[in-house]
């Protein structure tokens, strides 16, 4: 999986604004990356990707987790969430997305649709998510930013993170029915 994934990022083009910065600009742009204890143990527990690492910062009222595949790469997911709690505001997201637009591209608003659950829930979950107030914006290169029901979080992610993601998900699930006893 990880060659794949590896395969996958060096034939894509690269995303020119702060989402496809690496990691020596968003030191330069946020600050030097947390690294107290319980920072360490949230990105190493809970990573942003299931491969590569993830970095938190402390920038202006806002933590700040950026998810990388390799050493100094470019960032493919992006966490924004307030420090002080709340709703991030409309405002404050068309901020992170101009933020996030590089010259010619274009964000364009769409539904929600990231409800874990399956079938119909995941249907009536995604409408519920919806009617609480979360929200999805596609860039004209395929980055997406998702806004989490209640607006408490920002994720933006690449292609290539989506892919990480959705490939890790599956081989999880490969897995999970490979060790269903044979009753």
């Amino acid at each position: 999986m990880k060659l794949s994934i590896l395969l996958l990022f060096f034939s894509s083009t690269l995303i020119l604004a702060r989402i496809g910065e690496n990691e020596n600009y968003c030191n330069g742009r946020y600050g030097t990356p947390l690294t107290n204890e319980s920072t360490t143990t949230t990105n190493k527990k809970k990573p942003l990707l299931p491969v590569g690492y993830t970095k938190t910062y402390d920038y202006q009222g806002w933590t700040i987790r950026v998810g990388y595949i390799e050493f100094n790469g470019p960032a493919i997911i992006m966490n924004f969430r307030k420090k002080a709690g709340g709703a991030i505001q409309d405002d404050e997201i068309a901020a992170i997305l101009s933020a996030n637009t590089p010259n010619g591209m274009k964000w364009q608003r769409g539904v929600y649709t990231r409800s874990p659950l399956e079938g119909s829930a995941g249907v009536f979950g995604n409408i519920g998510s919806n009617v609480m107030g979360a929200g999805a914006w596609k860039r004209s290169d395929g980055v997406i930013a998702t806004l989490e029901p209640l607006g408490m979080a920002l994720i933006i992610e690449t292609p290539i993170a989506i892919e990480i993601a959705r490939r890790a998900k599956e081989e999880k699930e490969t897995k999970r029915k490979a060790a269903i006893p044979a009753f």
